[in-house]
């Protein structure tokens, strides 16, 4: 199985931190990043890695929306109720203007605001980062290298030997993993 272009993390990341030498592994890791990466970018309800996105969003009648992908680093076409917006030429007035999770009209822009409707906003933009965020990365290795573990010992909560006992973790996150994660949390309003 090869890399997929929505995978957090590599398989060579994971093998160093499982301090694995050989390639035996390699396509049951490549399975479980792809899978885990995925599970990652759902439970934040957007996608991470920088891509060209199209969205169709509902007006609000406010001067400002916030897109579903962040951070936006380009937008390429405005329309609201199939009226074209174009940029502002110097990000003053009369047209759009951006930041990384926000699109707004300026004073002077017709229309004004974005009108309230269903879907009538469409949106052409590039949002994400271009390399995956350093604790994102991190967690998606940590969670594939604890799945990869785990394999042993499937539905196994603890284990007793001699007297003493070890019990497992069901959880795929963590505590620390969710907070960390909340960080990069889309929340739909």
């Amino acid at each position: 199985m090869a890399a997929h272009a929505s995978d957090l993390t590599t398989i060579a990341k994971v093998k160093a931190n499982l301090s694995i030498s050989d390639s035996s592994s390699d396509a049951l890791l490549q399975e479980l990043v792809t899978s885990l990466s995925g599970y990652i970018v759902n439970f934040l309800n957007r996608e991470i890695k920088s891509a060209s996105r199209s969205d169709k969003l509902d007006g609000l009648g406010r001067n400002r929306i916030r897109l579903r992908h962040y951070p936006i680093t380009a937008i390429s076409s405005v329309s609201i109720g199939g009226v074209a917006v174009q940029a502002s030429a110097d990000g003053l007035r009369n047209g759009y203007v951006f930041d990384d999770k926000y699109l707004y009209l300026l004073d002077g822009t017709n229309p004004s605001v974005f009108a309230s409707g269903i879907k009538n906003v469409s949106v052409s933009y590039t949002a994400g980062y271009s390399d995956v965020p350093f604790d994102i990365d991190r967690i998606c290795v940590e969670m594939v290298s604890k799945r990869y573990k785990d394999r042993q010992r499937i539905g196994l909560t603890s284990e007793g030997i001699q007297g003493q006992s070890t019990g497992f973790s069901q959880y795929d996150m963590t505590r620390d993993t969710m907070r960390v994660l909340d960080n990069y949390r889309r929340v739909v309003p």
